[in-house]
């Protein structure tokens, strides 16, 4: 329930800020590394104001989430006609997000194989169908984006990300600008705060 007690709001908005601070050293720190190709490792200790490794990942996971949506919007601006144009434009969003976040990607990668502990594991998994259904939907062969994942649009999205790889794989240099990337287009509001509900639930 809210609060509206002065110090209890100021608390809020300094742990607020606080958890920004750190996920974006971290994301920074991730990035940094000059061989992408060996995982990353998590902090063995949270840093504050993280509560656990679940906390820490999720927020991680959602900034990857954030940057994929931004280049989805971009590459189905132009409303491709076919299934086969939207499912190559969807591949590539997610190869170009990989691009421009190789160490994040990397985490989340080794996160999902070997996660820090089950409930972490557990969360990326729940996540990573999300995704795919995301991605399914998105390439207009997975139907609707729904809370409850259907197997054959995870199994679908698998398909685009897969392909996404091997895109990634063949031209792995960055293509886009990181100033472009970060901006989500205008006009995204409601497909954003659909994901949110997407993944948060």
């Amino acid at each position: 329930m809210y609060s509206h007690h002065p110090k209890e709001h100021t608390m809020s908005w300094t742990a607020q800020h606080r958890r920004g601070d750190v996920l974006r050293e971290l994301a920074e720190r991730l990035e940094q590394r000059e061989d992408h190709t060996l995982a990353p490792v998590l902090p063995t200790t949270v840093p504050a104001p993280f509560h656990d490794h679940r906390d820490l990942v999720g927020a991680l996971q959602f900034r990857w989430h954030h940057r994929l949506v931004g280049l989805l919007e971009q590459r189905l601006d132009a409303d491709p006609e076919s299934s086969a144009d939207r499912a190559g434009a969807v591949s590539e969003a997610w190869a170009e997000a990989a691009r421009s976040l190789p160490g994040l990607r990397a985490l989340l990668d080794a996160q999902l194989v070997d996660p820090v502990d089950p409930e972490v594991g557990e969360a990326m998994r729940r996540a990573t169908a999300k995704e795919r259904q995301l991605l399914a939907a998105m390439a207009g062969i997975g139907g609707r984006v729904d809370v409850r994942p259907d197997s054959r649009a995870v199994s679908a999205g698998r398909e685009l990300e897969q392909a996404a790889r091997a895109r990634l794989a063949e031209r792995p240099e960055p293509s886009v600008a990181p100033s472009r990337v970060e901006r989500v287009p205008r006009g995204s509001a409601r497909f954003v705060r659909r994901l949110r509900e997407v993944l948060a639930a």
